[in-house]
């Protein structure tokens, strides 16, 4: 069997380990303390260790999702995921062996294990596993995460904050994010297209206001109701209805806001182009008509607060009053 070119250079035991055998115990400088001799594998060299890791991870693709639970959009989730056993774990029983032997199969098993994820759980699932805010500590972190981007009714009304994800793929090279769109949002362009524009924007501007300007990146989408019928009152006629345009909502913090966001005196013509201008200045100049950018400015109430208690009216943030989608078709 040939060893698999993509886990050919991660090794759970760095090649240059000095391995020793003293009165029955082995022992290795840079993985930690002294290894119980009991363990039959902790007692060959780490290099055959590695051998041993790489060979126990699973060529298929092993989706781990979380626990079900009774919402009435399970039945949009992949048949494949579903089939999966919640017991079921490729080689999980050496994570739990021993410390030493968790620390050197732990980092293998972190990036060959896909976990799907609904869009409502990201922000509990980084505060749970990658809660550091140390930078040190985040650049080691590894992952496999495919987070399904269709809105549910926990987040459709205040929207969904990408900024958090967005930050720890920033700070860690090692996990890798994938999104997979669900449900059909719009009926021209798909939200994991928009979302991956975001995370993979490397413009300096762009990064310097993800690191310390921005409030939140939220995300306003609401899933296609199908083509329903209205009664037109002047003509008697029917028509289709309009559906939800779905939108890109940029929060400024207070002490960072533009000053023509400010301005209530100043007109949509003339804020329109100060608008195009900034996201231009971002990277965000190519962006698909049909899918609205929003610039606002926080409140002294942090915009968090929204997404963490939906149920309590607050203020909301003030936004630009200009619904045009990128201002593309206005400047031309």
């Amino acid at each position: 069997m040939a060893k698999r070119k993509h886990a050919a250079n991660l090794y759970a035991v760095q090649p240059t380990v000095k391995c020793a055998r003293t009165a029955g115990t082995f022992h290795e400088d840079n993985v930690g303390s002294k290894a119980q001799s009991g363990s039959r594998l902790l007692q060959i060299p780490g290099e055959i260790r590695n051998c041993i890791y790489q060979f126990a991870t699973e060529d298929d693709r092993l989706p781990v999702t979380l626990r079900p639970t009774d919402r009435p959009h399970s039945s949009t989730l992949d048949p494949a995921l579903a089939a999966v056993p919640l017991h079921r774990r490729q080689f999980h029983a050496l994570t739990r062996a021993c410390h030493q032997i968790r620390h050197e199969f732990q980092p293998i098993y972190a990036t060959r294990t896909e976990i799907w994820l609904h869009l409502e759980d990201v922000p509990r699932y980084i505060q749970a596993f990658f809660s550091s805010e140390d930078p040190a500590v985040r650049a080691k972190y590894l992952g496999n995460l495919f987070i399904n981007s269709y809105t549910c009714e926990k987040v459709k009304n205040q929207g969904f904050d990408f900024l958090p994800l967005i930050k720890l793929l920033l700070e860690a090279p090692g996990i890798r994010c994938g999104i997979n769109d669900t449900r059909k949002l719009n009926q021209n362009h798909s939200t994991d297209t928009t979302v991956l524009r975001l995370i993979n924007n490397r413009d300096a501007a762009w990064l310097q206001l993800v690191d310390n300007a921005f409030e939140s990146i939220r995300l306003h989408a609401r899933p296609l109701a199908g083509p329903t019928l209205q009664r037109c009152r002047w003509c008697g006629g029917f028509h289709r209805a309009l559906q939800p345009s779905p939108f890109i909502q940029l929060v400024l913090k207070k002490e960072h806001r533009k000053p023509w966001l400010d301005d209530g005196n100043m007109s949509s013509d003339r804020r329109r182009p100060l608008k195009k201008a900034f996201l231009v200045g971002i990277g965000l100049d190519d962006w698909p008509k049909n899918y609205v950018v929003k610039v606002a400015a926080a409140q002294r109430r942090s915009a968090r607060l929204l997404e963490a208690t939906p149920e309590v009216q607050t203020s909301e943030p003030e936004d630009d009053s200009d619904d045009d989608s990128s201002d593309d078709s206005d400047d031309e």
